[in-house]
């Protein structure tokens, strides 16, 4: 599916999937998108009607919510990427809002470049993405050593050829953004 969206817009297509994830919990009401989103309200009034247009949303008495077709595809995505988990590691990457996102059956990444870029443009500090295969490897070191977290391996619980990638920005909003980027890119996802 290809949602048009206005290149003059201040939203993106990930931010589109961040709402439709949001929604799919419960209904919300423009105030707590817009909140949630860190988006302004016209924007998320603008992203409302397109999705409405593409029958994704509806609204409610609680606000909008997700239709059969919208819950579908967002069913899809869910099945390939969790939820952002915020991870206190700041001792690892040196960063606040560290947020990380464990995606299942992703494309192949052999240096983790092209997946810094993205997150970078989606305004994040910089990327770390690791692929569990034996043990848990980081995507890009090659054959450095490096002692991981724990909490990354127990919070997550990768399994085989899943891959984790954690985003860190000055605000929370800016990791999960940037990191729901690069994980719909992971899955060769287009809105």
């Amino acid at each position: 599916m290809k949602i048009k969206i206005d290149k003059r817009s201040a939203y993106t297509e990930t931010h589109a999937m961040m709402l439709l994830r949001s929604l799919y919990k419960k209904p919300k009401g423009r105030g707590a998108l817009t909140k949630e989103l860190s988006l302004r309200e016209s924007t998320v009034r603008t992203m409302l009607r397109v999705l409405n247009l593409e029958k994704l949303v509806k609204p409610t008495t609680f606000g909008q919510a997700l239709t059969k077709k919208g819950r579908e595809l967002t069913d899809t995505v869910n099945r390939r990427i969790s939820y952002p988990v915020e991870l206190s590691i700041r001792t690892f990457t040196k960063s606040e809002n560290n947020v990380a996102y464990l995606i299942k059956e992703p494309k192949i990444i052999t240096s983790g470049v092209k997946e810094r870029d993205s997150a970078v443009k989606m305004g994040a500090d910089g990327i770390i993405v690791f692929i569990q295969k034996k043990s848990l490897e980081l995507i890009g070191a090659g054959k450095t050593k490096i002692k991981f977290p724990k909490i990354i391996k127990e919070v997550l619980n990768p399994e085989k050829n899943d891959i984790i990638i954690i985003t860190f920005a000055p605000k929370r909003s800016a990791s999960e953004l940037a990191g729901l980027a690069v994980a719909l890119e992971l899955i060769e996802f287009d809105l």
